[in-house]
């Protein structure tokens, strides 16, 4: 038996490089938890918080959901990471979780509309946390996160009547691009 035969080169290496990728991968996700932890947002963990995003749409559905989403599942989007019903769209939507002292207060969600163009699906701060700066922490982490996936522009969509939510945006950089049936789209480009 030879030792250096090109099978027996083949699997030491793939159990040395396999355990090292793991280990690696391991070392990023809590690398990733330990900054958002430090942060207040943690990635979303459907055991702990699924019940308190659902009771958030359900108190602010007017806000989240267009009357035309007839098909809107909040379900979907939490359970299989989808912003449509199309097979293509699952596990694409990143969600996440504003805590507070250890309890929820914020929901987030955004995903890559295309290769250089992310899209903030919902931001959601529960009623009695409002106006303490935790949707502007959740928008830039959000943002923050999308210019680390390179790309280009962030795009976003709220109600006309939503004047605490456009004073933000406008705050952050988004400049109106249409405004159209109660709702207006922003944009902003990143450099």
């Amino acid at each position: 038996m030879k030792f250096f035969n090109k099978k027996n080169i083949f699997f030491k290496t793939a159990l040395i490089i396999l355990p090292l990728s793991a280990g690696t991968i391991a070392f990023y996700k809590f690398l990733h938890y330990q900054v958002c932890q430090s942060s207040g947002i943690y990635v979303y963990n459907p055991q702990t918080d699924r019940q308190f995003v659902l009771d958030l749409f359900k108190k602010n559905w007017y806000w989240l959901v267009a009357e035309s989403s007839i098909n809107f599942s909040p379900e979907r989007v939490l359970d299989l990471k989808a912003s449509s019903e199309r097979p293509e769209d699952i596990n694409k939507v990143k969600n996440f979780i504003y805590k507070v002292n250890g309890k929820p207060v914020g929901y987030l969600a955004y995903y890559l509309k295309t290769f250089y163009k992310g899209f903030i699906y919902f931001i959601v701060i529960d009623a009695e946390y409002r106006q303490k700066g935790y949707a502007r922490k959740l928008l830039e982490f959000a943002i923050d996160n999308l210019k680390k996936e390179n790309v280009k522009s962030i795009e976003l969509i709220t109600r006309t009547n939503n004047v605490r939510a456009q004073t933000l945006y406008k705050s952050l950089g988004f400049k109106e691009m249409w405004r159209d049936d109660g709702f207006i789209k922003y944009e902003k480009e990143l450099i």
